[in-house]
């Protein structure tokens, strides 16, 4: 998750630096990278029960149907990558524009702050576990929806606190 968090901010000031094609560059050595790595470190392994994959895919189908708790979080997870999604895919934009006028740097710097999703994730992790579900979730909706309503607040002489 840390890797998906911190892509963006990392292609952005590498971009920032060498320009779009040496984004891509660090990005093709990262894969083979990894690709080299897995290589070495996965070991073969075969399932005691062969299952067609279809199969696999359909006890999702049951699973979501018979568990409440599972259909209900997947939902409000499913909501929150999207707002995240769709917020983080069009930041970029409004940060290059005035009055902010970043630089790919800049805006790399400053999707850095998308990070800080990845340390709480295991602590709300924790919280659910000790049945504090419901309100963890509260919390941080309500914190997601103060966010977002000051992020809508900036001025547009770009003062954050008006």
């Amino acid at each position: 998750m840390i890797g998906i968090r911190l892509s963006r901010p990392l292609a952005s000031l590498v971009a920032g630096r060498f320009g779009w094609r040496g984004a891509y560059l660090l990005e093709a050595l990262a894969v083979c990278a990894i690709l080299a790595a897995l290589c070495r470190i996965l070991t073969s392994r075969k399932p005691r029960r062969a299952q067609p994959y279809r199969v696999l895919v359909g006890s999702l189908h049951n699973l979501l149907a018979t568990e409440p708790v599972l259909r209900r979080q997947a939902l409000y997870q499913a909501l929150c990558m999207a707002s995240f999604g769709i917020f983080w895919s069009g930041v970029a934009l409004r940060l290059a524009a005035a009055p902010f006028a970043l630089s790919q740097t800049g805006i790399g710097l400053f999707m850095l702050s998308g990070a800080g999703g990845v340390v709480i994730a295991p602590i709300a992790g924790r919280l659910g576990d000790h049945g504090w579900s419901r309100t963890a979730t509260a919390v941080a909706h309500g914190t997601v929806a103060v966010c977002s309503m000051k992020l809508t607040s900036v001025s547009e002489s770009g003062a954050f606190f008006s």
